[in-house]
């Protein structure tokens, strides 16, 4: 979840560190966020911006949202809910361009270091994340790699490729999902935009990695 706005937070960036119980605050810098009365746990806040994970007990097509920013709450707006909405990590944290995805060697996908068609590619995706696990919570730390209990698709160029595993990502939030993929052969290559599909629900294809 991601929030934009004037006076929602400090200008000075917050980055969130984890509690004693190992999950994220819910309060940082001062900056809070409610929906439909729960709090959110926060990733990072400043410069316009705060950064959470949304409370896995929300019901219902909606929430409502209300900002705290050191006292000062910000009207109610809301904001529509799904159980799916599959979201690339970019390298630049913008949501669109490179995707954050690297090679078995942990070097970022580029330009300069494209995928080779049998190579393989990790991506990693919020918004899709298996909120029937056991134990399940989005804002806790994943410390073994648990495969999704449902299929998902990863078409790269218009082209599917080859799903080796999705699943958290040790290390990381429970709400995020890591995908490695085997990249077919027939990919297009240069720049390709990235689809996750899961059921009926798409990523937009604003996301792209590069091919060789």
């Amino acid at each position: 979840m991601s929030i934009f706005g004037s006076g929602i937070s400090p200008e000075e960036l917050s980055i969130a560190a984890l509690d004693e119980d190992g999950l994220i605050p819910e309060d940082l810098s001062g900056v809070m966020v409610l929906a439909d009365g729960y709090l959110v746990r926060l990733m990072a806040a400043g410069r316009g911006q705060i950064n959470g994970v949304m409370p896995a007990n929300l019901k219902g097509h909606y929430a409502d949202m209300v900002v705290i920013n050191n006292g000062k709450s910000s009207a109610s707006f809301p904001v529509e809910l799904k159980k799916v909405v599959p979201r690339i990590f970019t390298a630049f944290g913008t949501g669109t361009g490179q995707a954050a995805a690297v090679n078995p060697q942990g070097v970022l996908n580029g330009g300069t270091s494209p995928a080779s068609v049998d190579g393989y590619l990790s991506l990693w995706v919020t918004g899709i994340a298996d909120a029937s696990a056991p134990d399940f919570d989005p804002a806790a730390v994943a410390t073994d790699a648990v495969p999704l209990s449902f299929p998902i698709q990863v078409c790269i160029g218009g082209v599917e490729q080859t799903v080796v595993y999705a699943g958290t990502a040790p290390g990381m939030l429970e709400a995020v999902t890591q995908i490695n993929i085997q990249i077919v052969l027939g990919t297009p290559s240069g720049p390709q935009p990235v689809l996750i599909v899961v059921g009926a629900e798409e990523s937009p294809e604003t996301t792209t990695v590069t091919v060789e």
